[in-house]
């Protein structure tokens, strides 16, 4: 019985043909692009993070394990689930046209704001469950790497209310406004609709989401997805591959806290390899409106694996945001706060674009310093501690 598995190679540039001949298949191995419809049966590569994906039998993986020109082959595990949990009921909540929701407020976006500071010309990929059309929404383009399904749209609701974190428009008295209102949205569908209402997803189906970013111009992906395992060579070799392409790669942390025998930052966040820092993400925990981290926010490593923790922390409980048919709901979950760093790093990219002649390109690794070093130092000292990591965002001080 064969099974789907990861490889990434010693030398991320080996060509196609090359690969295809190391497999000993008769170019069967497919390139991915932007045009594939993926499926359960076929091979293929993603060319930008010098990854493949392929189905394999036993003998095969055995005998892979002893090519020199492998790095690594890791079972696809399928078990990647969406960072939120929800309320069952829509809530609307009416907005005064002159104030801001609470987390907003907590982190100074309205500050940023006064400053011109939001989002222009910067383009931020959410890989979740897509988005869906909403009046408070910008959608500018995307892809769905979901097996015969070629729509990137929601139909569960977790990317939607992600992008009005991160650029809602605020035109109407019933909704918010994003971080970065004015960014550029990109929905990158990886997660599909169970039959209970959530969302899972392959790891090669995030794996071709990255993959597109790469080739797709952005400037800031937000994963908002986790899953309770120990970090991922495919992962990590990803995540560095879009950071050396100067995307800034932010991930939740996982909703596993005291749940399972899991509570440590989950996968992707998680990811890292020693001596590569541009392999370890923006790893982001969730908190309430007093401060307080969330009692499922994970958190934490295994400390005998090269382990990515907790970088730093944004509002992640009840969190009002948009959603499916043109709706509103409160949510909770590390994916929440991931989409307000995310929003934070689109401020500071647009600010980057505008002085960019006088004071030069930053990188993803300047990035996270600005971030973590302007952060609101929570919990106890010294930091970074592991609930908190460097503890909450400031949009207003990192966009001095």
């Amino acid at each position: 019985m064969k099974k789907r598995y990861l490889i990434t190679y010693k030398d991320k540039d080996l060509t196609l043909q090359k690969i295809n001949t190391l497999f000993g298949t008769n170019n069967s191995i497919k390139e991915f692009s932007a045009d594939t419809i993926i499926n359960e049966s076929s091979n293929y590569h993603f060319r930008n993070l010098g990854i493949s994906s392929h189905m394999l039998s036993e003998k095969d993986v055995q005998v892979l394990k002893t090519n020199p020109k492998i790095a690594s082959i890791e079972e696809d595990t399928g078990t990647t689930f969406s960072a939120n949990t929800s309320d069952t009921k829509p809530k609307l909540r009416a907005a005064l046209s002159d104030s801001y929701s609470w987390n907003m407020q907590l982190i100074n976006a309205p500050k940023a704001w006064a400053k011109g500071y939001t989002g222009t010309g910067v383009n931020v990929a959410i890989l979740s469950t897509g988005i869906a059309n909403h009046p408070e929404l910008n959608i500018k383009g995307g892809i769905s790497t979901i097996p015969n399904w070629s729509s990137y749209m929601d139909d569960q609701g977790h990317g939607t209310h992600l992008a009005g974190i991160i650029a809602g428009l605020g035109k109407s008295s019933k909704s918010i406004r994003g971080v970065a209102p004015d960014a550029s949205l990109y929905a990158v569908k990886v997660l599909e609709k169970t039959s209970v209402g959530g969302a899972e997803g392959k790891m090669t189906w995030i794996i071709a989401g990255m993959d597109w970013c790469i080739g797709n111009g952005i400037d800031v992906m937000c994963m908002g997805v986790s899953s309770q395992i120990n970090p991922s060579e495919a992962y990590s070799v990803g995540v560095k591959q879009c950071q050396q392409a100067d995307i800034m790669v932010v991930c939740a942390s996982g909703d596993s806290f005291g749940y399972g025998g899991f509570s440590y930052v989950n996968a992707p966040a998680n990811s890292g390899i020693l001596d590569t820092p541009l392999a370890s993400p923006m790893a982001v925990g969730a908190i309430d409106n007093t401060s307080q981290v969330s009692a499922f926010s994970s958190r934490g490593g295994k400390s005998e694996i090269h382990w990515n923790y907790i970088s730093v922390v944004a509002p992640g409980v009840d969190i009002y945001s948009t959603f499916l048919n043109n709706e509103f709901r409160i949510m909770s979950g590390t994916g929440t706060a991931c989409a307000h760093v995310a929003g934070l790093v689109a401020l500071l990219k647009q600010k980057n674009k505008e002085m960019q002649q006088r004071n030069g390109k930053l990188n993803p690794l300047v990035i996270k310093s600005l971030i973590c070093s302007t952060a609101k130092g929570l919990g106890q000292a010294p930091l970074p501690n592991t609930p908190y990591g460097y503890g909450l965002i400031d949009c207003d001080k990192v966009t001095n």
